[in-house]
């Protein structure tokens, strides 16, 4: 998928480049609009392809003892914003002459884990509702009952913990103004 992805957006910017040439008008907004459809399809086709790709992980508890990991804690809600990519704003590729490239299609997710690897690798417990991981650190699926000792056994032996804080539910018998 990933593969058939690049060769769309390559197609894609080409249609895109021809738009410049010479001939008539009509022909120059069937080439604009045939790039479009193909990098919007590249850029789908990339991403989730490597979803598909995305490690996952049988246990927390049994990764290799010599192996450095770094542990992302953030709530399930969050894994929206953080699976966001540069070429998904759309409106910016498709007005201007940038075109996707590798760097555009990394999540913000993947972009933390970069920024952290030489600390280890990043891991994260994934949401059970995912029906693909999501892009960037790999994931160990738990259940309600296992989640938390999986958790422990991670943050024992991490090289590091990123939590990733937001806005949450307020706690129970505060109200939101206090």
């Amino acid at each position: 998928m990933s593969t058939f992805g690049w060769i769309a957006l390559t197609l894609g910017s080409g249609c895109l480049g021809l738009r410049y040439g010479a001939g008539p008008a009509g022909a120059a907004w069937g080439w604009l609009a045939a790039g479009a459809v193909l990098v919007v399809a590249g850029v789908w086709a990339v991403l989730r392809g490597r979803r598909h790709l995305t490690p996952v992980l049988t246990s927390l508890r049994g990764l290799s003892a010599d192996e450095r990991i770094v542990v992302f804690l953030r709530s399930f809600k969050d894994d929206k914003g953080f699976s966001r990519v540069a070429a998904r704003r759309w409106f910016r590729l498709l007005f201007t002459s940038m075109l996707p490239t590798p760097a555009h299609l990394r999540t913000e997710e993947d972009q933390v884990g970069r920024a952290f690897s030489p600390f280890g690798r990043m891991i994260a417990l994934g949401n059970t509702k995912d029906q693909l991981p999501r892009l960037g650190a790999a994931r160990h699926y738990a259940s309600d009952g296992t989640w938390w000792d999986e958790v422990c056994a991670a943050l024992d032996r991490s090289a590091l913990v990123v939590l990733a804080a937001g806005a949450g539910k307020a706690w129970p018998g505060r109200s939101k103004s206090s």
